[in-house]
């Protein structure tokens, strides 16, 4: 029978000659995991027989010895070791005081530490339901994103057709070689906004011109009679824009797409500036760290753990530096017009982590070289972790930072745009008053 990871997902297997190996075969072995320790119980696995005084006398959940299979990763890795920040446990110690389950000297009883393990599993509960909402969100929003083709197509014809009584200059026979080329520009814009799928994008926008070209020739068949409006005009719109939107969709895919978020010219010039930062960076991580060094064994401390940790900050300041020059070379990427499309901010995203890859990979190298040196091998999965996590920090700061910076400046644009066309309005309209007249 094939079984799969409750966790991940991943194929298991069972066989005992790669238990609790360091290779693919041991992390995929399945584990049995139990929902509720049997230690909270006073029962022992590995000490069959002996039993001691456990936490609940009954399990609150309802889920005494039931038991899940999970692979040994996530049952080591993932279940074994929960990642608790410094922040989320001081927040999380302000919790059990509010609950009343803190404790200034331990006594007999254990209902304390029973809460507290209740707490905790309601917080995890709640997290996990208030990602969950926060995904759901997120796929709203993707799904609203790519119905824009659709929803663009729709409103443009839907307001041209059915207010045409208002537009004397619009005449659909007269225009229909306008047409043409405003549905090829409006089908490259859509394929700009749904650049993984043009085509897809092609389809949706003639859907929506269908059903607005329909729609408003309703609304126009109730505010005016000026002319007449036939069903033949459906025809008409949808004719003209199904081959220009698909002509969009193939000039994309054959390599337009560059022109909306190609930032190579840009990316050369910040790239080389980022570039010789790096080499900065390297050169004077060793000497600062040898620095270090030397300071520790003019007052006999070679070697300690304060050389290590000394070691570690040395690592994370130059990762910072590196990082803060980054985000501002690409900041000025973003502040060029040319760059319209998220793509681009997406490709600047993917980018981070490759500019600061080599210098945590030589961090990763005087880490390890450093602790071995000291006599401290087991220091190094904690050093190393230390700085993954700032690895992973900085990337992620700097990824919000890019995605920011794009929206608000559009917004900026996006103003900027719109006032000379509210001006020109409000010039037209004072024109066309009675006072004017």
């Amino acid at each position: 029978m094939s079984e799969r990871c409750a966790i991940c997902g991943c194929q298991l297997h069972r066989a005992a000659i790669t238990y609790a190996r360091p290779d693919i075969a041991d992390r995929s072995h399945a584990t049995k995991h139990y929902y509720v320790a049997e230690r909270f119980f006073g029962r022992s696995r590995s000490r069959r027989g002996a039993s001691s005084e456990g936490i609940f006398s009954s399990c609150p959940w309802n889920c005494e010895g039931g038991s899940g299979i999970v692979c040994y990763e996530c049952h080591k890795e993932l279940l074994r070791n929960p990642v608790l920040l410094p922040g989320e446990i001081s927040k999380f110690a302000d919790l059990v005081k509010r609950r009343g389950l803190s404790e200034e000297e331990k006594t007999e009883s254990r209902a304390s530490i029973a809460g507290r393990v209740v707490l905790l599993q309601e917080v995890i509960a709640l997290g996990i339901a208030a990602a969950l909402r926060r995904e759901a969100i997120k796929a709203h929003k993707q799904s609203a994103r790519e119905l824009t083709p659709f929803l663009g197509g729709f409103a443009a014809v839907f307001l041209l057709v059915g207010f045409s009584p208002w537009l004397d200059a619009y005449s659909s026979t007269d225009s229909i070689a306008i047409e043409g080329w405003v549905f090829f520009l409006a089908g490259l814009l859509a394929c700009a906004l749904a650049s993984a799928h043009p085509f897809r994008a092609a389809f949706l926008g003639t859907v929506g011109v269908f059903v607005g070209t329909a729609a408003g020739i309703i609304v126009h068949s109730i505010i005016g009679s000026q002319r007449e409006l036939f069903p033949i005009e459906i025809v008409s719109h949808t004719g003209m824009s199904a081959p220009s939107f698909l002509l969009s969709a193939l000039v994309w895919k054959a390599g337009l797409a560059p022109i909306f978020w190609d930032v190579s010219e840009f990316r050369q010039v910040v790239d080389a500036r980022i570039a010789a930062k790096q080499l900065t960076l390297l050169g004077s991580l060793s000497a600062d760290i040898e620095a270090l060094k030397s300071s520790d064994m003019t007052s006999g401390s070679q070697g300690t753990e304060n050389t290590i940790r000394g070691v570690v900050a040395i690592c994370t300041t130059a990762l910072d530096d590196l990082g803060g020059v980054v985000l501002a070379q690409y900041g000025l990427v973003l502040a060029e017009p040319l760059v319209t499309s998220s793509i681009a901010v997406e490709g600047l995203v993917r980018g981070t982590s490759d500019q600061l890859r080599p210098l945590f990979e030589r961090c990763i190298a005087h880490v390890r070289r450093e602790t071995n040196l000291a006599g401290a091998p087991n220091a190094t999965a904690e050093c190393i972790a230390i700085l993954e996590a700032k690895f992973d920090a900085i990337c992620d700061d700097i990824a919000a930072s890019l995605r920011a910076r794009f929206v608000q400046r559009n917004r900026r644009l996006v103003r900027s745009l719109g006032s000379p066309v509210f001006e020109w309005f409000a010039k037209l309209l004072g024109d066309r008053s009675p006072m004017n007249r």
